[in-house]
């Protein structure tokens, strides 16, 4: 099996849903109080019939209706986007944020968990730790049904040694492991608690699930991230950015 691009982003969007979702010719408007970008984007994926300018006049209509920025998430490799992409920088739109998804084949390597303590954790210990570390996020109620919402199985693993060290979240989707929230406290940083939590995550979807593939999603400009992550295989599958009214 190999890996699949829209397979890949379907999951994506399922590890992180959004509280309500419209599907609106071939676009998905997703709307989760504003938490995250992911879940306040509207997401091209497939071709519509609908005149371009009329789609983007009803989305920017929906968000304004939702008191919410208008954001669009544009995959790299859906039909189409960039017409779209156009079309948006004519009207305004600013760029921002370019990300790579990246793909692990498992298959290459057996990861076992890390020798370093780990602990498996429900979500409503998980998430105080992680607004904890990941200074600057707020909201962690939407954050919290964010994650109740999540229909797929679910790990969420925590490095604690006196003080909460690192966290991430993985995701299991037929045959696929996404990595989520990875964060390690600034304090802790470049001692390896960040190649521990990706570790233990790979470990959960072979051991459970025997997946076949994982996926994360990193900026473009994070080079620390994105050494971390090519020692354990990760390479680039396609991108996505955003185009946010201004």
């Amino acid at each position: 099996m190999k890996p699949d691009t829209r397979h890949i982003e379907e999951a994506a969007l399922n590890a992180w849903p959004a509280l309500h979702t419209l599907v609106y010719d071939g676009w998905l408007l997703r709307f989760a109080n504003g938490y995250t970008k992911r879940a306040n984007s509207v997401v091209p994926l497939y071709t519509g019939t609908q005149p371009l300018d009329e789609k983007i006049a009803y989305c920017e209509h929906m968000y304004q209706q939702q008191k919410q920025p208008v954001i669009f998430r544009l995959p790299s490799f859906v039909e189409g986007v960039d017409e779209l992409d156009a079309a948006l920088a004519e009207k305004g739109y600013q760029y921002l944020d370019e990300t790579i998804v990246q793909v692990s084949d498992l298959g290459q390597a057996a990861y076992t968990q890390p020798d370093r303590a780990y602990n498996m954790l429900y979500p409503d210990h998980w998430l105080p730790m992680y607004h904890q570390m990941e200074q600057g996020r707020t909201d962690s109620e939407t954050h919290e049904r964010i994650l109740q919402a999540i229909m797929n199985p679910t790990c969420y693993i925590a490095i604690i040694e006196g003080q909460n060290v690192a966290c991430g979240l993985g995701v299991y989707e037929c045959g696929y492991v996404g990595l989520f929230d990875i964060v390690t406290d600034p304090a802790h940083r470049q001692q390896g608690y960040g190649m521990d939590v990706v570790q233990s995550l790979l470990a959960w979807g072979q051991e459970v699930y025997d997946a076949d593939y994982a996926y994360l999603q990193v900026m473009a400009d994070n080079a620390p991230a994105l050494g971390l992550y090519s020692k354990f295989g990760f390479e680039e599958c396609y991108r996505y950015w955003y185009r946010v009214k201004v």
